[in-house]
Parts: structure tokens; sequence; C-alpha cells
């Protein structure tokens, strides 16, 4: 690749940088999942085939005869440039241009130096996904801790809706699940937002918990559902429950008291006290005072 296609290449992976970083500012989304690697895969592919096109016509373009002389000159390694004052560089321009149509998905001709410019996305898609990348349907996801119960409840209360309205459940019994397992978002691993044991489950993630054992509780290391994000956590929670039998009758109550208490006879945990501590989060200070001050979230 010559000397004014790698400017022009640099000049993209700047602006591609610059374009992730403001998305990166609208939502964070999932870090080192699958969710965002995959739809990764679908950026690298626009901007692959915008960087394609204008380099292959500048490199088809370009000739000893057209080429500025000052870009045809040797050049020094590590010196610094030195444009006219005023002027833009031929690659700047191109690179603008290439800013604009990215977003719009130019359609692709063939490379001629394919190797240099994957190496050129490459590097911006992994700063992307290193950092977290907004979803392509627009929708904010959020993956791992919460810094505050405020932050975790404005999180989780729209995905609590989603799932309530496919199982029947009052939503403020799944929020309430969720902050007794991970203290109000503070405390999570691999996106594990219920506690899910994971057995037979493709995705998992390890760590300690305590269970209640003979009236005791005691600490072990388990196996838990591991979820791209908070969302598919939620989203995860309500297929188990309506996969499994054994929460029908939780599915079923009428009022917070009788599902409370269809939990606690469901096993779902090990507490003998977990139905009463989900009724009791679900009606309790937090949550109720967080709605009063966020009344659009009721």
């Amino acid at each position: 690749m010559d000397l004014l296609s790698k400017r022009i290449v640099e000049q993209v992976r700047q602006k591609a940088q610059a374009r992730s970083a403001e998305q990166i500012a609208k939502g964070v989304m999932s870090k080192d999942t699958k969710q965002a690697i995959s739809e990764s895969t679908a950026t690298v592919n626009r901007m692959r085939e915008a960087m394609q096109d204008v380099v292959a016509k500048t490199i088809s373009e370009r000739t000893p005869d057209n080429i500025p002389s000052r870009i045809s000159e040797p050049v020094i390694e590590g010196a610094p440039e030195k444009p006219e004052k005023g002027s833009r560089e031929p690659y700047e321009l191109e690179a603008d241009t290439i800013s604009n149509e990215l977003g719009e998905g130019l359609m692709s001709i063939p490379t001629t130096d394919k190797e240099s410019i994957d190496e050129a996305v490459s590097s911006v898609i992994a700063d992307s996904v290193a950092d977290g990348v907004q979803p392509t349907d627009g929708k904010v996801t959020h993956s791992g801790s919460f810094d505050n119960k405020e932050d975790y409840l404005k999180a989780i209360i729209p995905a609590a809706k989603e799932a309530a309205e496919k199982t029947g459940l009052d939503w403020r019994l799944i929020v309430a699940q969720s902050a007794i397992e991970t203290g109000w978002g503070s405390k999570v691993k691999g996106n594990s937002f219920f506690g899910i044991k994971g057995h037979g489950a493709e995705d998992t993630v390890s760590f300690t918990t305590q269970e209640e054992i003979d009236g005791k509780r005691v600490t072990i290391k388990d196996a838990f559902r591991a979820y791209d994000s908070l969302e598919d956590s939620v989203a995860g929670y309500a297929q188990f429950l309506l996969d499994n039998p054994r929460y029908k009758d939780y599915l079923a109550a009428d009022t917070l008291e009788d599902a409370a208490k269809a939990l606690q006879a469901s096993g779902y945990a090990t507490d003998s006290e977990y139905g009463k501590k989900v009724l009791q989060t679900a009606k309790g200070r937090t949550l109720n005072n967080f709605l009063k001050n966020n009344p659009e979230f009721n």
C-alpha cells in the first residue's frame, strides 16, 4: 500500500474511533460478549466495504504524474508532514468522504490491498468491542454491575415489565428477586441477575454464593447461567420460569402475597425466608421511593 493510501486508512481509523466514542456516550453495551462481537461484525463489513471502495479507487487513479510531488518525495520515518498553510491533504478530503458515507453503507468493489484494510478496520472494531458498542436497533443495553440503586432500577424496570407481560407476574416481583440476588445490581458476574444454576446451560459463570443447608448458611462455589446483558438475563429468567412446571403456581398467583408463598414452595432458592424477602423488597421503601421520584417508571 502506498503512502497516500496508508494515510487514507489512518484517517478513516481515527474518524471511525470518533464515531464509536459518540455511540458509546449514548449508552455502553456489553463488554467482551458474543452480543457485542456479533453486532460489531456488521460494522466491520460496512466499514471494510467503504474503505475498500475509496482506497481501491484512489490507488487506481493516482499515478506518478498526478500524485503531488511532496507525496512522491522520499519520506523520513517519523518526520512531521509540512502541508501548505491553509491547504488540506487530498487524503483528508477522501477521509471526510468516507466518514460521511460510512453510515450509508457503500457498495463494495474489489480492493487491491485487502490485508492492510482489514488490519486497520480490525483495530477500530477491537477498540469498540473492548469499550462497548451501541446496538444496531437503537436500544441501549447494560452489562455488569451498577454503581447505585437508582441506575440499576432505571435499567431493570423496563426489562422486568416486558418479562411481566410474557409471564403474567407482577413486575415488582421480578425486580425484587434480582435485587436480592445481586444486592441491587451491585454484585454481578456474567450478567447472572437471577442466580439461576447453570446445570445443562451452554454459557455459565462460576462464583461463590451462600446456600442454606440443614438450617445453616454455607458458602459454596457453583456455576450459574451467564448472559450477554441485563436485558438478556431478565428474558432468560422469564423463559426459565415458563419452561419449568414447578413454577406454575408462582406464575398463576393473583397477589404479591400469594406469589411470594408459591415462590417459596417452588424451591427456587434454599433460603427458608426467600419468599418473604422477595415480598418485602417488592413492597419496600427503596422501590417505592424510586417510583415516587421517577413516576415515569410506574
